[in-house]
């Protein structure tokens, strides 16, 4: 390979010498020569041969060894010398001993600096100590490569039992793991297990059945009195396997999911307002289960715009970019329907059957002795007024807000600040209408 290189360098040069010494010493040459190439197109000629003969070079010092001696090539080029060793004053434990270890593999070009680096370096002048035990030791863990020599050399021995086997695997784990890894490892476990008895306790105070078969739902579990009953009769199994044929073949609001949602957002004991709809919003992807609240990622229902109008003018709350009524069903608003299923053909069709469900469920709330705000839209909301008479509750009725009859007396109603008021007065926290 050198020997190429040298001789295609001075072909290159002779080629280029024997070219212009006939342009200066044959005239006719020169002319013939200079109609053909311009002065520029021979410079180039000449710059080229100069820049060829100069990568020659460089590949030639590559190719004895010398390369690392030019930055540039070296680095940016990667011309660097795969017969150099590193150099031995720079190398670490690690690096020494596996180099010791493999010593006899490596076969230099260059045995005459070789030997001088060796001698240099000579180990047995060192401080007398085993790096691999050393890095065993500092580090916990040897590695892999330095690993499968020790195995290589370490004698035969009798099988293991199956104790000192198991033995053996938890000693190379206390290897592989540090101390403060065990205890970390150690506090997640902790923090697993604290997290399962907490679902498990969480599971338990839930009250839960199936509809639709699969469909799972979770109440919180002081509904269970209110309405096991109802949920596991065959009058109720009816309604549901009913329910199930026209969600196949008909448009049917809310979501499967999302028919008991008043109840899984507000538990029994922690219901302060009662606010009692109709029936759940026909229109597609508006119903979210919730008495006048609109889905999140829908067109705000025009109803439930007027509520929250009339919250803004009541309780200056801040004008919200959707229409879920979520925020207040967790701070104890009770938003039912008494039809918790709605058809996009017929709105009120499933309200009869519905009705003897819900309106167990507002009895039960009326009977409780906590005191609580009824909020009575409309004349379905009316019609439960004389359940209302002489009780520790709060009755406020109005109008339904709906655009045809909100003008006649909802618009101007204040039930929120009404609300907060019964609530101070009574000792219970006021709800944030915010949304």
């Amino acid at each position: 390979m050198k020997r190429t290189i040298i001789i295609t360098a001075a072909s290159v040069w002779l080629g280029l010498g024997v070219a212009l010494g006939l342009m200066f010493v044959l005239p006719d040459l020169r002319v013939f020569l200079g109609l053909a190439l311009s002065w520029l197109s021979l410079f180039f000629v000449i710059y080229t041969v100069i820049l060829v003969s100069l990568f020659l070079v460089v590949f030639y010092l590559f190719e004895v060894g010398e390369a690392k001696d030019l930055p540039f090539f070296s680095q940016n080029l990667g011309l660097e010398s795969r017969y150099n060793k590193p150099q031995r004053e720079v190398l670490t434990d690690l690096e020494r001993a596996e180099y010791n270890i493999n010593k006899a593999k490596i076969q230099p070009r260059n045995v005459l600096k070789d030997r001088v680096v060796d001698q240099t370096m000579d180990l047995s002048k060192e401080p007398k100590f085993d790096p691999i035990q050393e890095l065993i030791a500092s580090k916990g863990k040897a590695p892999k490569k330095i690993i499968n020599n020790i195995i290589e050399t370490k004698p035969a021995s009798k099988p293991e039992s199956k104790v000192n086997k198991q033995k053996g695997k938890d000693k190379d784990l206390e290897l592989e793991v540090s101390a403060y890894e065990a205890d970390l490892i150690k506090e997640i476990k902790k923090d697993d297990n604290l997290k399962k008895i907490q679902k498990k306790t969480a599971e338990e105070k839930l009250y839960t059945f199936n509809i639709f078969g699969k469909t799972k739902v979770s109440l919180p579990g002081s509904w269970k009195s209110v309405i096991s009953k109802d949920v596991e009769s065959d009058k109720f199994k009816k309604l549901l396997n009913k329910l199930d044929k026209d969600y196949k073949s008909k448009k049917v609001y809310p979501a499967k999911e999302n028919i008991f949602k008043a109840f899984e957002l507000t538990d029994f004991d922690d219901v302060k307002v009662v606010i009692i709809g109709k029936i759940p919003f026909y229109r597609q992807n508006q119903a979210d289960g919730l008495a006048f609240s609109t889905k999140l990622g829908s067109d705000v229902n025009q109803t439930t715009q007027i509520v929250i109008n009339e919250a803004i003018k009541d309780v200056d709350i801040l004008r919200p970019d959707n229409g879920s009524l979520v925020s207040w069903a967790k701070q104890g608003v009770f938003l039912l329907n008494s039809s918790l299923t709605s058809n996009s053909g017929k709105p009120a069709v499933y309200l009869k059957d519905w009705q003897p469900f819900t309106n167990k469920v507002i009895d039960a709330l009326i009977k409780s002795k906590n005191p609580k705000v009824f909020i009575l839209w409309g004349e379905h909301g009316a019609s439960f007024t004389s359940k209302l008479k002489n009780t520790v509750h709060l009755v406020i009725k109005a109008p339904n807000p709906s655009p045809l009859s909100a003008a006649n007396g909802f618009y101007g109603s204040q039930p929120f600040s009404k609300v907060n008021k019964f609530l101070a007065d009574n000792d219970l926290t006021p709800i944030d209408w915010n949304l």
